[in-house]
């Protein structure tokens, strides 16, 4: 329980690249299938980093990838911030680095959450259930039809759609068919 929601949490292995582990070691391996398994069941995916690389590693924009594979939601916990923060490096230009790196690979993780802490000395780590549950309430909102459209005209009348081999087409509205993940179909007439 956390503040009177059911939570349940699982802590996965981490997910080393397959060049650092050994090959014919079945255990970690089966972590790793352990980790990918709890991850088609959790409603949010926690990525936690290690601060000290000052970027997220390929390794880690791979398991950003599966999450998003599996319709998830992704918070991502920058652990050891203090390590990094005394050499003239703050947590905001650590965590603005790593969004716009998630953001390059997946424009549709805008604005994924960073939270910069220190397990070690217990720094920030209250933020972190706070923005889980946020995450999670942001990936399964369902947005009105007529809210969409007027978004959508909003879009329209600044950018017109692609032209289909020459002809112009014609966005006639959307709808949301579920959340999580949020998606969307698209109407349209090709004249």
């Amino acid at each position: 329980m956390w503040k009177d929601k059911h939570v349940q949490l699982v802590d996965t292995a981490g997910i080393r690249r397959g060049v650092k582990r050994e090959r014919s070691n079945e255990i970690e391996d089966l972590a790793v299938l352990d980790a990918m398994r709890a991850m088609k069941f959790a409603d949010v995916a926690v990525l936690v980093l290690d601060a000290q690389a000052r970027y997220i590693q390929r390794q880690e924009l791979a398991i950003a990838d599966a999450v998003v594979r599996e319709g998830r939601a992704l918070v991502v916990a920058a652990n050891k911030m203090d390590l990094i923060v005394d050499a003239g490096y703050t947590k905001e230009d650590f965590a603005n680095a790593v969004q716009e790196q998630i953001e390059k690979r997946f424009p549709m993780l805008r604005k994924t959450p960073v939270i910069a802490m220190s397990s070690l000395y217990g720094k920030n780590v209250h933020k972190l259930m706070p923005v889980v549950f946020e995450a999670r309430d942001r990936w399964s909102r369902v947005v009105s039809t007529g809210m969409l459209n007027r978004w959508l005209e909003e879009v329209l009348d600044e950018h017109s759609p692609p032209s289909q081999q020459g002809r112009p087409t014609k966005i006639k509205y959307i709808l949301q068919t579920k959340g999580r993940p949020p998606t969307f179909l698209l109407f349209l007439q090709c004249t």
